[in-house]
């Protein structure tokens, strides 16, 4: 009897020690799991630090783009005022230059008249100092 409770020990010890090499079979797969994903953590970190450095760089460099094309703007603004008030003085200068054409017409006819009139008043004298 003493042995067979032996025996039963001895398997149970023997299951035991199996489930044991087993288990430790498994964590060392796992521990071995846990370091790849460690490694593959580091590796992703660096890369997420890489990344953020370079959206850091991209941010920067829209930034001094940004303000580049705002300036830019601004003196496109300047011109495009600067334009419209040399073309409102250029309507104004055109006007004036109409008016300017329509006082030399006049003036031209009262010119004729006083030619006309002139040649008249000489023809009168002519005729009279002939007589």
């Amino acid at each position: 009897k003493c042995k067979s409770v032996m025996e039963k020990a001895l398997k149970e010890l023997q299951g035991a020690t199996a489930e044991m090499e087993s288990c430790s079979v498994d964590r060392a797969r796992i521990m071995e799991q846990i370091a790849c994903a460690d490694t593959t953590i580091a590796e992703l970190e660096v890369e997420v630090s890489a990344t953020e450095n370079q959206v850091a760089v991209k941010k920067s460099q829209f930034e001094d783009l940004q303000a580049q094309l705002d300036k830019k703007l601004e003196v496109l603004r300047q011109c495009d005022e600067e334009v419209s008030a040399l073309n409102a003085e250029v309507d104004g200068n055109q006007s004036e230059v109409a008016n300017i054409g329509v006082q030399r017409k006049r003036l031209e006819h009262k010119l004729e008249r006083i030619e006309k009139g002139s040649q008249e008043a000489i023809d009168v004298v002519e005729g009279l100092v002939k007589k």
